[in-house]
C-alpha cells in the first residue's frame, strides 16, 4: 500500500469518526456565526450563509446518520456535498456556504443536518423544507 493511499485511509477514518457524531459534544460545538437553522419553501432554492470560520470537512446527515461527506484533502478548490434533495458548496478556505434545496413535491416536510468541522470544533446547521400544497 502506498504512502498516499495510507494517508487517505487515515484521513477518511478520522473524518468518519468526527462527522458521524452528527450532534457535537457541547464543548466541541460552536457555530462561529453560522445560522443554527435554515428553512426552504417547498419550491426549493439557494441560500448563502457565512460565518467566522472555514470548514475543512462537510457532511450531510439524515435521521442521525451521515449520508455524504467531503474533506479538503479530497478536493483541490471546492467542497461540494450532495445527498438526495440537499447540496452544499464552498470554496476551500472560504467562510461562506451555498446551500441548495431542490423542490419538494411531497405532502411531507423534510429535514437534514449539515455538519462542518473546523479546528477541533464543529458547527451544525439544521435544514428544513416545507411540504407541497
Amino acid at each position: 500500500m502506498t504512502y498516499h493511499k495510507k494517508k487517505r485511509i487515515v484521513h477518511a477514518i478520522f473524518l468518519m469518526a468526527v462527522l458521524t457524531l452528527t450532534s457535537c459534544i457541547e464543548s466541541m460545538y460552536d457555530n462561529k456565526s453560522y445560522p443554527e437553522k435554515v428553512y426552504f419553501p417547498a419550491e426549493g432554492g439557494t441560500l448563502k450563509v457565512s460565518g467566522d470560520a472555514w470548514f475543512y470537512a462537510l457532511a450531510i446527515a439524515e435521521d442521525g446518520y451521515t449520508k455524504a461527506q467531503k474533506h479538503i484533502f479530497d478536493v483541490e478548490d471546492s467542497l461540494i456535498v450532495s445527498y438526495k434533495w440537499l447540496s452544499i458548496k464552498t470554496k476551500v478556505h472560504s467562510n461562506s456556504l451555498e446551500i441548495t434545496a431542490s423542490s419538494n413535491n411531497s405532502k411531507n416536510k423534510r429535514t437534514m443536518e449539515i455538519s462542518g468541522g473546523f479546528g477541533k470544533k464543529c458547527a451544525i446547521i439544521m435544514v428544513g423544507q416545507g411540504k407541497a400544497r
